[in-house]
Order: structure tokens, then sequence, then C-alpha cells
């Protein structure tokens, strides 16, 4: 008969045994976004105190046209997340937000990541008073146009909301930039698939594009885990 092993060893065992599955959890989440909740931005009207039952705006995305007149149809954005901004003629030399880092982002971070197949890019295109088309600067920019929209329409589409401390970017000047006449041309929108704002985001600040990628992360996996609840 074989010794049996002393008492320490098996409880030693038995720890290992036990933590190991915590481990390889543990590391996995360690290669994941921490899970949260984002805020909802647009506040239309509070029906109680604390704001518990607020009403958020949500934005229409119908009857928005591509540049070259075609109304985009509806269907097209049934469980998509969008990332809103606008774009000047003038871009990306005289551009409110960092256009070739948001390019940057938009291929090295965005597509072709399974994890973010849902997230459509839409910018609305605004005249800035030059004698450029937007054709021209599209082909100078060279990207992709399956998953990035640029889209014709008035910027109070998506602009015009009024934030948790009353401020309406829609409606501000911004001050003394070279690049922007409105606060809201500097701004990034994160839409979810039911059309709330959930991100306000400065397209002319570099670290905002990482806090972008994790809650883009963060609202994709919201929009799945809905969609497996529904089914």
């Amino acid at each position: 008969m074989r010794p049996s092993r002393p008492l320490y060893k098996r409880i030693g065992l038995l720890v290992v045994v036990l933590l190991v599955p915590f481990s390889l959890v543990y590391l996995f989440a360690l290669g994941e976004p921490q899970r949260r909740q984002l805020h909802y931005f647009g506040i239309e009207k509070s029906l109680s105190v604390g704001n518990k039952d607020t009403v958020y705006k949500r934005i229409s995305t119908s009857g928005l046209r591509l540049l070259d007149g075609s109304i985009i149809p509806d269907q097209n954005f049934k469980g998509k997340v969008l990332l809103v901004s606008t774009l000047y003629n003038t871009c990306p030399y005289r551009c409110p937000i960092l256009l070739p880092q948001l390019k940057k982002f938009v291929f090295e971070e965005v597509l072709g990541n399974d994890h973010l197949d849902n997230v459509l890019f839409i910018s609305l295109m605004e005249d800035n008073g030059h004698n450029i088309s937007f054709e021209d600067m599209l082909a100078e920019l060279d990207v992709d146009r399956s998953r990035w929209w640029f889209v014709k329409g008035e910027p109070d589409i998506f602009f015009d909301v009024a934030l948790e401390d009353g401020r309406n970017p829609f409606q501000q000047d911004v001050g003394n930039s070279d690049f922007a006449n409105r606060t809201y041309e500097e701004l990034l929108l994160l839409i979810d698939w039911r059309g709330y704002i959930r991100g306000i985001y400065h397209g002319n600040k570099s670290p905002e594009f990482k806090r972008i990628k994790e809650d883009l992360w963060v609202l994709s996996k919201e929009w799945k885990d809905a969609k497996k609840d529904s089914q």
C-alpha cells in the first residue's frame, strides 16, 4: 500500500486546484476593458426629483443623405452604434477635430475588430466658405466609406442637446479657436443603437481617442447582451 501524503501536502494540492481556474479567469479579465455603465446625455425633461425618471433625447437618423443626395435607408442604422463628428471641406488642414488621428483610430482600432463590428462612423459635412469640394477633400483623405459615411444635413439633428449642467454646445461660441465657430464642431458624439447619446468627447484632444475606444467596446458589448436577452 502506498503511503498517504502528509496532510500539509494534500492541503497545498487542493489550494492549487482551486486557485488555478480563478487565476485564469482573472488573467482573461485583465485583457478586456472594465465593464461599466455609460451615462446618458441630452436631457429633455425630468419627471421626478433625482432624475430617476429623466427623459433623454433620442437622435433620429431618418432622412440623412449621403453626399450624392441619396437617402440612407433607416434599416442601415438598425443595431448600429454611431460615432458622429462634423467635418469641414478644408479638412484636414483647417479642421475642428484631429482628422488624421480619427482616421488612424478608425482603421487601426475599429475596422476588423470583431468586438466592434456594429460601429458606424458618421461625419456631417459643413462648408467652411472655401472653394473646395467635399469629394476632393475625401479623395485626399482616402478612406473606406463602407463604415464611415459622409452625410449632408443640419447639425442640430445631432448636436442641439442640453447637457446635465444646462449647457448646449450647439448654442455656444467656441471662443478664440482658429478652427471652429461653435463648440459642437469640436465634439464627437457616441450614440447607441436606440438613438441615445452615451458619450461626448473633444475631437481635438488626443487622449480622448483612448476613452472613445473603451466606451465603444462597452457599448457594443451592451448591445450584444441586449440582443441576446431579447431572443
